[in-house]
């Protein structure tokens, strides 16, 4: 040990270099810490104007934290609001966020398996979140021109903040003549910075649709189709026996008038056990939905449900026992950055206040997967700042999808009449 130790003499020396090495790793630390806070400071600036972020994961730590974070990776805490009044309610709502006007018009002319619209609230008097008492869109005094006019009224009143148009509900293009409608509204305002239609393409069976949705400029269209084959597409998703879309060769004839209508075409896709539930699904699907000009697909993981708001019923049942995890995907198609499936290249992850998403290149088409959460969703209503609105069929405005909670304005008069009402969906055949 003696024989070790360095000479007396140069102790002094070494217990120096130490001393030094310390106050530079120190430094470095410091250096590290100021950048890392300089890019904190950065994506809060550029998220009081955008609703979510791409991050690059560099290394495996980081993609892994990313996947075991998910949304908890989006600081909406600390992203302030901006004061906006809505029919004389002062309201804090959150720059980036987005708006639906909900299409309820009529019944939904499908009856999906995991819609959501059946789900049980505990949070209110036990009824169906929606379609079981929804005010329906027009159902009011006044009629369609009445909602019309309210939603050109709030698009005005939000001019001045950061938002997107999300058009979804039911059915959006079931009735033809709401439909219409909203794209006059939207097509003569300059409020949104982005726009996105969620449908199943029902209405686009025909051209009739095609020239209102092209005059307002939607960004992007979004389709909802659950699997490749016809027949079992129509086990989930349970058209109508008169929707022309449940067959193949009429979906993808009304994909190439919307191919017409706007820039970007999408599919959407929620995995199931009974549908998309492997890789080699999602890649089969893939490819189908490229042979129809589309590439851009998102697949989704079914909700998580919070269970200290939704109740046990059909649809919950179905949802859980259907449910297929994006998490156990990914590590097929990236267990590590350096071990990517053949075919796939990650680009980079999407956060957002209530959801995930991963985005890779799978032979020329862009594929995202996604996993949204209600739990999160309800997370964010105590803070006090507005992440989300939904302008209902009587005239209420709600940060909720639910009609009956997280009420943030209403443009009903106290002389109205409380509206129709919506009944279920479409029947199952």
């Amino acid at each position: 040990l003696a024989a070790a130790m360095p000479p007396t003499s140069s102790r002094p020396a070494l217990a120096a270099a130490g001393v030094g090495m310390v106050l530079a790793a120190l430094s470095l630390a410091a250096v590290a810490a100021a950048e890392a806070g300089r890019r904190r400071r950065r994506l809060l600036r550029e998220l009081r104007e955008r609703r979510n972020y791409n991050v690059t994961a560099a290394t495996d730590a980081e993609l892994r934290r990313l996947r075991d974070l998910k949304w908890e990776a989006f600081p909406e805490h600390e992203i302030p609001g901006q004061h906006v009044s809505l029919n004389g309610q002062e309201v804090a709502l959150r720059p980036g966020l987005t708006l639906t006007p909900y299409a309820n018009a009529v019944q939904c002319n499908a009856s999906c398996c995991f819609c959501s619209e059946e789900l049980e609230r505990t949070d209110t008097d036990g009824d169906r979140t929606s379609s079981k008492a929804l005010p329906a869109a027009g159902g009011g005094p006044g009629g369609y021109e009445r909602y019309f006019a309210t939603l050109a009224r709030l698009l005005e009143e939000l001019k001045d903040l950061k938002v997107g148009l999300s058009l979804s509900g039911l059915e959006a293009t079931a009735e033809p003549n709401w439909f219409r409608g909203v794209m006059e509204v939207v097509a003569a305002s300059s409020t949104f910075d982005e726009k996105v239609l969620c449908t199943n393409a029902s209405g686009f069976a025909d051209a009739s649709l095609v020239p209102c949705l092209r005059a307002a400029s939607f960004d992007r269209v979004e389709v909802s189709r659950q699997h490749d084959d016809e027949g079992m597409n129509q086990k989930i998703m349970r058209f109508g026996r008169h929707v022309a879309v449940r067959c193949n060769d009429e979906y993808a004839a009304a994909i190439q008038r919307l191919h017409g209508a706007t820039s970007c075409v999408m599919n959407s896709c929620l995995l199931s056990q009974v549908g998309i539930s492997t890789v080699e699904d999602v890649e089969r699907y893939v490819a189908w939905a490229a042979s129809l000009g589309i590439k851009d697909i998102v697949f989704r993981e079914i909700s998580r449900l919070d269970s200290d708001i939704f109740s046990v019923n059909r649809v919950a049942s179905w949802i859980e026992s259907n449910r297929v995890s994006v998490d156990s995907l990914l590590e097929v198609i990236a267990p590590s950055l350096g071990s990517v499936r053949e075919g796939w290249t990650y680009r980079h992850s999407r956060v957002g206040y209530y959801y995930y998403n991963e985005v890779y290149d799978n032979r020329g088409s862009h594929v995202q997967l996604a996993v949204p959460s209600y739990a999160a969703l309800s997370s964010s209503f105590s803070r006090g700042v507005v992440d989300k609105l939904i302008l209902w069929g009587d005239l209420t405005v709600t940060s909720d999808w639910d009609h009956r909670v997280h009420k943030v304005a209403s443009y009903a008069s106290p002389d109205d009449a409380p509206g129709a009402v919506m009944h279920g969906c479409a029947p199952v055949w």
